[in-house]
């Protein structure tokens, strides 16, 4: 049998096989942004205290970012008017590339790891599954 519905599959709780994992209490915040210069295809990733902060290029003058918060601040930032948000971002973006403005909704994900234990004919195996 295969069960294909996602990390939190109904069809495998049914089945009754147990998963193992935590929760990191971390969510990510995705959003497209533009800005004035060019990127010259380098990518950027700053260790912040709360996680990442990545700026990856895209094509023309466009990166994505994942930005890792708590939770709590996750779900604070994600709220904020268009005019405070832009603050929040171009505090953690820099003017490096210039003025940004963000392209996309912001979207946010819950950081998740979840694993399964199964026998097969070579003993037992882990399988990991990252959930968001």
């Amino acid at each position: 049998m295969v069960a294909a519905d996602g990390a939190r599959s109904k069809l495998r709780e049914r089945a009754g096989i147990a998963t193992h994992g935590w929760d990191y209490d971390q969510s990510g915040i995705v959003v497209t942004v533009g800005h004035e210069r060019d990127h010259q295809g380098r990518a950027e990733e700053h260790f912040l205290p709360a996680g990442p902060f990545a700026i990856l290029p895209l094509t023309g003058k466009r990166s994505s970012l994942v930005w890792t918060e708590k939770r709590s601040e996750a779900a604070r930032i994600t709220a904020l008017s268009e005019e405070e948000f832009h603050g929040e971002l171009e505090q953690r973006f820099g003017l490096h590339l210039g003025e940004i403005k963000h392209w996309t909704d912001r979207a946010r994900f819950r950081f998740i790891i979840s694993w399964r234990a199964h026998s097969s004919a070579n003993g037992w195996r882990w399988s990991a599954t990252p959930r968001m």
